[in-house]
């Protein structure tokens, strides 16, 4: 930005809108024009740095065998693999996910809750991934298809999320097997 012929006084830049894939830059950034000349012609440089919005994707598994298909045992265990891209290094982040039946768009409920699994973690590098365990009883998920959705908060804040209830990545399928 090139800004021409400011009288002396104080002033302050805000950005009221940001490039694609870029969060808004929410700060007030405030200046003094002293009316004094430098030896540029009175040039003044401030930068801020474009922080990118982060991409989230996942695939979800049977955590025991690694497959899609699960085998409806007493107890289930899903693991949902969290690939992460454009995090800030040693900023906080909140993993929340919750577990959603295909056919219904519904969250998965046992004994009236969501199921639902969170993992806070702090990067030591911009792309990386977590994982998430949702538990739950077998006899819930026979015969059904279910999808993990996804949120990443930082520092209480949702940056991101990954919510597509047609994403066979997210999605796992517990098998009912019939006794013949």
């Amino acid at each position: 930005i090139s800004i021409e012929n400011l009288e002396p006084g104080h002033y302050y830049l805000k950005e009221t809108s940001s490039p694609s894939g870029y969060f808004l830059n929410e700060d007030k950034i405030e200046f003094d024009i002293d009316g004094k000349k430098t030896k540029d012609g009175g040039s003044l440089k401030i930068e801020t740095i474009d922080e990118k919005i982060p991409e989230i994707g996942t695939t979800a598994t049977d955590n025991e065998t690694g497959k899609k298909r699960i085998n409806p045992t007493e107890n289930i265990e899903i693991k949902d693999k969290v690939k992460y891209k454009d995090l800030v290094i040693g900023k906080t982040y909140t993993i929340k996910g919750k577990l959603m039946f295909k056919d219904t768009e519904k969250p998965v409920l046992v004994e009236g809750k969501e199921v639902t699994a969170e993992k806070t973690f702090i990067p030591k590098q911009r792309n990386g991934e977590e994982e998430l365990i949702f538990s739950v009883p077998g006899e819930i998920l026979r015969g059904k298809e279910t999808v993990v959705f996804e949120k990443l908060y930082r520092e209480k804040r949702e940056v991101t999320s990954h919510e597509d209830i047609f994403d066979e990545g997210q999605t796992t399928t517990t098998v009912n097997p019939e006794i013949g």
